[in-house]
C-alpha cells in the first residue's frame, strides 16, 4: 500500500510551525524516568498526540527496541511561547531513514504515553494560536 493511500489515524491535529521547535531526549526502558533528557533535536511537525523528530543515525539494534516499544524517549519539549519546557514520554510509531544534503539521520513519528494533560493543551493552544496565525496571513 503506498503511502498516500494511508489513513491519518491521529487522533489530534499535528501542525507543522514555521520553525522548528528544540526538543531535548533520551533513551529510555521504562516510564520512570519523564523529562530527563541529553540530546537535542528539533521537531518539525507538533500535535497533542506527538511529534515528528529527527533522530541521528541509529544502530540496528536500538531502530529494532524502539520499533517494538522496548525503548522509549523521554522528552523536553521547547514550546515557544511557555516559560518551561514540556514534559513528556513517548514511543516511536515509526522509522524513515532520510537524508538532506549530507546530513543523514532517521525521521521519527512518535506518540506520547506519558504527558500531563494541562502540558497537552497547552500544545494544543500553541497549534490553535498558529492556525489563526496562518488564516490572518492568507487573507
Amino acid at each position: 500500500m503506498s503511502k498516500a493511500k494511508v489513513s491519518e489515524r491521529r487522533r489530534y491535529v499535528r501542525i507543522a510551525p514555521p520553525k522548528p521547535i528544540q526538543v531535548k531526549y533520551h533513551f529510555v526502558d521504562d516510564d520512570s524516568d519523564c523529562g530527563a533528557s541529553s540530546e537535542s533535536t528539533l521537531s518539525r511537525s507538533v500535535g497533542g498526540g506527538g511529534l515528528f523528530l529527527e533522530l541521528p543515525d541509529l544502530e540496528a539494534d536500538a531502530i529494532e527496541k524502539l520499533l517494538k516499544g522496548e525503548k522509549k524517549l523521554s522528552l523536553a519539549i521547547v514550546i515557544p511561547t511557555m516559560p518551561k519546557p514540556i514534559k513528556a514520554l513517548a514511543k516511536v510509531m515509526w522509522l524513515e531513514g532520510m537524508k538532506e544534503g549530507e546530513r543523514h539521520f532517521y525521521g521519527a513519528g512518535v506518540s506520547f504515553t506519558r504527558i500531563d494533560e494541562d502540558d497537552r493543551n497547552e500544545i494544543l493552544n500553541y497549534i490553535i494560536d498558529l492556525s489563526l496565525q496562518e488564516k490572518k496571513v492568507s487573507k
